[in-house]
């Protein structure tokens, strides 16, 4: 988030203008996903205090406004872990990503600001790609205004009444 010209991470700041935290910042890394490409966790970081905020938070606004992030920010390992045993296939692996954690404090930044950005921009009856608003929800309702639609042609409907019913036996 930018804030008077400086990326303001969650773990020690409050972003006025959203009144919310805003960011994924180092308390919401786990501890087993907390190793990066370089042998640097999430802990070391922490242990920075102020201090590593603010040149982490320096680093980012360079990156930001320069919008050059150097290649060895952008490296990152791709580890498969299988999710059966004797995997064969390629959707029997699950992948994750090992990458530098400041990378990944600055793009989940990026990425709240877009949404949120994308989110003010959408209409209400966008349906898709949004949070309780996806296709499940709007068949839903389309199956239910139909089901009321036939249900009020069938009651009030003057035809209704003179088609003739089934002969039974």
């Amino acid at each position: 988030m930018i804030t008077e010209g400086k990326i303001r991470f969650n773990l020690f700041y409050k972003d006025p203008a959203f009144g919310i935290r805003s960011g994924r910042g180092f308390e919401a890394y786990e501890v087993w996903e907390s190793l990066c490409i370089y042998g640097i966790n999430t802990e070391m970081l922490k242990a920075l205090g102020d201090f590593g905020i603010e040149v982490l938070t320096n680093l980012c606004n360079c990156m930001y406004s320069t919008a050059y992030i150097p290649e060895d920010l952008k490296t990152s390992v791709f580890i498969l872990l299988p999710k059966k045993p004797k995997a064969t296939d390629c959707s029997d692996y699950r992948t994750i990503s090992l990458m530098c954690h400041i990378l990944k404090l600055l793009l989940s930044i990026i990425m709240q600001r877009m949404s949120q950005k994308i989110e003010r921009e959408t209409s209400d009856r966008q349906t898709g790609f949004r949070k309780n608003s996806g296709t499940r929800e709007a068949i839903f309702s389309l199956k239910v205004t139909a089901e009321r639609y036939l249900w009020y042609i069938k009651k009030y409907s003057p035809v209704s009444s003179t088609i003739p019913k089934p002969l039974t036996r």
